[in-house]
């Protein structure tokens, strides 16, 4: 009996799942926003003013200054009524309302925690910043409020488990997703804890400690750093930028006259005032030809070139008409 019901289950399921596949914003001139598969088949008509890639099985689209989401079909599950919207996470997302009030929606557009906030952060290891009479709070998924301390500013956890607090301008800290306290930085700049490491800066140099033991293990000889991604992080040595491991490899040489971390495996670099994006051992996917090259997300970034922005995908293609 339990074996006929779960291959019923099965058969259910399977139709639903093998529905899903990789869909991305494409812009044609004249016409609009809207979405082509991996062959650049249009599954969705460009009749948007904007649009955000799929995340989680959704996608926000914009209309004469209005906000909705679609599905995977092109099948709208809110109506146009969001004047903002923060990111897809965890099954939700953080959406302003007509009045100005944030709240959060389920990935089928159903109202889960009420528009009462005046700012909404996106939900990491189950709690989200949000902003009551000019204070930041966190909630959980039910709305309902973690922690006793009132923040002038604060950011969504990470994905090692911290966000970035601040009382004032000038006293900044981070906790982890339990409310504990830890004194790693001392101002933003420097960077959350990731991959096992936080960069400090000493005698006006940068360097990596290990998360655990606090020990020094990188050297302050860095003019300026970024934060660790896919085993890498951005250095800057005499005016170039290059990359090296957590053993402080140079992996990546220095050449480049700006550069960002890595995200989705791929980081923007910039030379002769043009960014391009480069793989972890360093070959070009996209040469520097972009004004602007933003971080990728879900397989797509959104990139500037000759005053027009358009999406490019991980395997160097380019999503406009």
């Amino acid at each position: 009996m339990h074996k006929l019901f779960l291959f019923i289950l099965i058969l259910v399921i399977l139709p639903a799942k093998s529905y899903s596949q990789k869909l991305y914003p494409y812009l044609i001139s004249g016409q609009g926003w809207g979405f082509v598969d991996q062959n650049s088949k249009v599954i969705v008509k460009p009749k948007f003013s904007y649009v955000h890639p799929f995340d989680e099985g959704i996608a926000a689209v914009e209309r004469n200054g209005l906000w909705a989401f679609i599905n995977e079909k092109g099948n709208l599950i809110t109506k146009f009524q969001y004047i903002d919207l923060g990111e897809t996470s965890e099954g939700l997302v953080a959406v302003c309302d007509k009045n100005g009030k944030w709240g959060f929606i389920d990935l089928m557009g159903e109202t889960k925690i009420p528009f009462i906030y005046n700012y909404a952060l996106n939900f990491s290891h189950g709690l989200a910043p949000v902003v009551m009479d000019s204070t930041y709070r966190f909630i959980d998924k039910n709305g309902k409020l973690k922690f006793d301390f009132k923040f002038a500013s604060a950011s969504s956890f990470n994905e090692n488990g911290f966000s970035l607090v601040s009382l004032s301008l000038y006293n900044a800290y981070v906790i982890d997703t339990l409310g504990n306290t830890h004194d790693y930085l001392t101002a933003n700049r420097y960077g959350l804890p990731i991959e096992g490491l936080f960069q400090k800066v000493k005698n006006s140099k940068y360097g990596f400690y290990d998360l655990k033991t606090k020990e020094n293990i990188i050297p302050h000889e860095y003019d300026l750093v970024y934060h660790f991604n896919s085993g890498l992080a951005p250095v800057k040595k005499d005016n170039k930028w290059g990359y090296i491991n957590n053993l402080n490899d140079l992996v990546i040489g220095y050449q480049f006259d700006d550069a960002h971390p890595f995200s989705d495996g791929l980081a923007a670099v910039k030379i002769n005032g043009k960014k391009g994006y480069i793989d972890t051992k360093g070959n070009y996917i996209f040469k520097p030809q972009f004004d602007s090259a933003g971080d990728f997300l879900n397989n797509v970034a959104q990139v500037v070139m000759d005053g027009s922005f358009f999406y490019v995908t991980k395997d160097g293609k380019m999503l406009k008409e």
